[in-house]
């Protein structure tokens, strides 16, 4: 049995942008940094994709809840994935945090970032904003 799987608007609209911005930074040529973020869009679109079949993928980690989060039933998981036309170290990570309702098999995935955004992990109010907004998302679709 699938699971369905959405993307808060923030990971289009925010994040997305975002990792493109520090390619260009990282990468001199302007031709590398396209290429770099063609390819971090279809490994991130292939990603998403891979979680229909559930959130336990491999190199996928729980992460802790951000601190004052309210439990809303959800967990939360990131993997993270080379982007092999980046210069090595871990800026060339990527990772894909998302939040999960097993209740009613349901993966939304609320951050895309990479290590030169977040040394760690974005800011806990923010996690705590969009597992809020994943949470809403995940239960106006099922009410």
């Amino acid at each position: 049995m699938s699971w369905i799987v959405e993307v808060l608007p923030e990971v289009v609209e925010d994040d997305l942008p975002a990792i493109e911005k520090s390619f260009k930074k990282a990468l001199k040529s302007k031709r590398a940094a396209e290429r770099a973020v063609q390819a971090a869009k279809e490994e991130i679109v292939a990603r998403v994709g891979q979680l229909r079949s559930g959130p336990n993928q491999p190199q996928a980690t729980p992460e802790p809840r951000p601190a004052n989060a309210p439990d809303l039933a959800l967990w939360k998981i990131r993997f993270r994935f080379k982007i092999s036309e980046l210069p090595q170290g871990t800026v060339n990570f990527c990772r894909v945090m998302y939040a999960v309702a097993e209740d009613i098999r349901t993966i939304v995935v609320i951050f895309v970032y990479t290590h030169a955004e977040y040394s760690t992990r974005p800011d806990d109010r923010e996690l705590r904003r969009r597992l809020v907004a994943a949470h809403r998302r995940a239960r106006k679709g099922r009410s």
